[in-house]
């Protein structure tokens, strides 16, 4: 019990986590406030079309350069404030014979390693809007 209680405090102390739990409060706040609002009872097409299109942009927006460092510097200040570690790069490893082909991306400072991340995230966050909203079932 005691070896999992440290490598859970040792996870918490890590920058990739605390960028990882402040990025999904932002996405499931901005999702949780767009849901409520679809499940208003006086709700019509018209604002239910904006609030999902307000909750696209704000995915979008959260790309774009100047609100991502934003982010990413608030994310860098609340860490030192918690004593927690700086960003850092993963380590990278030798891939596997199977994948050797792929040329992996390989990343010089932290920031564009989580601005990779981010990236990924908004793309899905943004697909799964439109397949939930558009696509019939």
């Amino acid at each position: 019990m005691g070896l999992r209680a440290a490598d859970l405090l040792n996870a918490l102390e890590k920058f990739s986590t605390l960028f990882g739990l402040r990025l999904c409060q932002q996405l499931f706040s901005a999702s949780e406030h767009t849901s409520r609002t679809l499940q208003a009872k006086d709700l019509n097409i018209h604002e239910a079309m904006d609030a999902i299109a307000i909750l696209h942009s704000y995915y979008q927006r959260l790309l774009e350069s100047e609100c991502f460092q934003a982010f990413f510097e608030r994310i860098q200040t609340e860490a030192q404030s918690l004593k927690i570690g700086h960003p850092t790069l993963p380590r990278y490893g030798r891939p596997p014979a199977r994948l050797e082909k792929e040329n992996p991306q390989k990343f010089t400072l932290p920031v564009d390693y989580y601005r990779k991340h981010v990236q990924l995230w908004m793309n899905n966050c943004k697909l799964d809007l439109i397949k939930r909203i558009w696509d019939p079932y």
